[in-house]
């Protein structure tokens, strides 16, 4: 029994993956920057997940290509221009402000102030309605009287 156990302990352990980068640096600030970049970069195969993180060949590729850029001086801004040139906006978790990206930056607010405005507009109406309703279902003394009248004879009738 113990050797079966011992058997299903080593194969799971053979399923766990780590993602381990053999990238040395020569001072720790270089270091940081590695771990920041790789950590605000998305990675293009996993969709919700860093290329710190990520498994995916892709990734890797682009941890080294990071590790060799800030070998090599880069700034980050360098490092993230080269990525995006080569996988596009969609490795950055928080694309740029610009021309063509107004719209996922601004199109929830503008959807939000539109929504906001129907419901007002619809309260008014509702508001507006209700307040018609009551008006017109206001009795003058004539029908009050004959409405009074109607409801002694049903009582004695019944």
């Amino acid at each position: 029994m113990r050797w079966w156990i011992s058997l299903f302990l080593c194969c799971w352990a053979l399923t766990a993956q780590a993602t381990v980068d053999p990238y040395q640096f020569d001072t720790p600030a270089k270091l940081a920057r590695y771990e920041h970049l790789t950590d605000i970069l998305r990675c293009p195969k996993c969709q919700d997940e860093n290329i710190r993180n990520s498994g995916a060949p892709i990734a890797a590729d682009m941890r080294a290509k990071v590790a060799a850029m800030i070998r090599d001086g880069a700034t980050d801004q360098q490092v993230i221009d080269a990525l995006v040139s080569r996988f596009g906006e969609f490795v950055l978790y928080k694309p740029r402000l610009e021309r063509r990206t107004w719209l996922l930056w601004y199109g929830p607010f503008v959807v939000g102030v539109i929504g906001l405005l129907v419901v007002w507009v619809l309260a008014m109406r509702g508001r507006r309605l209700a307040h018609e309703r009551d008006r017109e279902g206001r009795l003058s003394a004539e029908e009050r009287e004959r409405l009074r009248q109607l409801l002694d004879e049903d009582s004695r009738t019944s």
